[in-house]
């Protein structure tokens, strides 16, 4: 269980591991956080979970430190601000006996009090071929990232580990791809066993005006768009895998400067590179390349409808 700073989840999220129908002494469970906190160490204390903390705020840097103090075979991941179903450690279980080397559940949305809001429309899919075509069509139609959703055999992680460590973002797509190095099936399935909460905290680029919004969406994507390229070289040894996440690479690079009311030549050349990145729908391709032709006329006025769009889609 991984605490990103936000301390008034956490005790949720750990009850939730803690009120599990599988036996208690059939799993383990640590807590790591960049911080201290009487009340909260006392809670762990009292439930015997050890309680690991990092000074590196990098979130896959407490990942990664998590995984390498404990030893189970399976692997699940929980923010601090989520919560296990009850039944989810019981089920998970089963659906690792069957032989995966990755599972994602689907998930029950609530509000930052608890109340239920949605459900993720997730279907029941299985990726049995390495094939490149029904990766991507996978990648296409059937794939989530949800970290608190994810569970992972630790003898397909394990060799990954060290590069995880100096993962700053997209922590949960990276797990995908390193189940995707194995021959084994990787799952996802439509039982919501996971608790996903939305709070306003997660809008981070709503807390302030325009000018901010676009700065820190700028710097979002262009750390995105670098942590993309350390994984890219992380499986340089698997070809396919490692082109589609250069292609995702110049799409966040793309993004990044769409953001920018500078006028960069480049971003058109990387648009139309981007317009190869055949894991995405094609009408997001021609949106991105669409932004960067305009951005070439008036910087000003991609970033301007690139504030509106975000705005119009996940504002609230």
């Amino acid at each position: 269980m991984i605490d990103h700073d936000r301390k008034r989840y956490i005790l949720d999220a750990l009850r939730s591991v803690l009120t599990q129908t599988l036996r208690r002494e059939e799993y383990e469970v640590v807590a790591v956080t960049n911080y201290r906190d009487e009340k909260i160490e006392e809670f762990l204390e009292t439930h015997n979970i050890p309680h690991l903390i990092v000074s590196d705020k990098g979130t896959g840097a407490k990942y990664a430190f998590g995984v390498k103090h404990t030893t189970a075979p399976i692997i699940c991941f929980l923010d601090d601000d989520d919560m296990f179903s009850s039944e989810k450690l019981e089920k998970v279980l089963r659906h690792f006996k069957d032989g995966i080397a990755y599972l994602h559940t689907a998930r029950i949305n609530v509000d930052e009090q608890g109340k239920e809001i949605g459900r993720s429309q997730l279907f029941n899919y299985e990726l049995r071929t390495r094939e490149s075509r029904e990766i991507l069509r996978a990648l296409r139609l059937y794939l989530e990232f949800n970290i608190s959703s994810i569970c992972v055999k630790r003898e397909t992680l394990d060799p990954f580990v060290d590069v995880l460590s100096r993962v700053v973002r997209g922590v949960d797509y990276f797990y995908l791809f390193v189940a995707l190095t194995s021959a084994l099936p990787i799952r996802h399935t439509s039982e919501p066993l996971t608790i996903y909460r939305v709070h306003r905290s997660l809008m981070h680029f709503f807390e302030a005006g325009k000018e901010e919004f676009l700065d820190r969406a700028r710097k979002y994507y262009s750390e995105t768009a670098e942590a993309k390229a350390l994984m890219a070289s992380a499986f340089d040894k698997y070809p396919f895998l490692s082109m589609l996440i250069r292609c995702d690479e110049k799409v966040f690079r793309v993004m990044a400067k769409l953001c920018s009311k500078k006028r960069e030549p480049r971003t058109l050349r990387e648009a139309l590179q981007s317009m190869g990145c055949l894991q995405h729908p094609l009408s997001f391709r021609v949106k991105l390349l669409g932004g960067a032709i305009v951005s070439l006329i008036s910087p000003s006025l991609s970033s301007e409808v690139f504030f509106r769009y975000y705005l119009r889609r996940y504002g609230q």
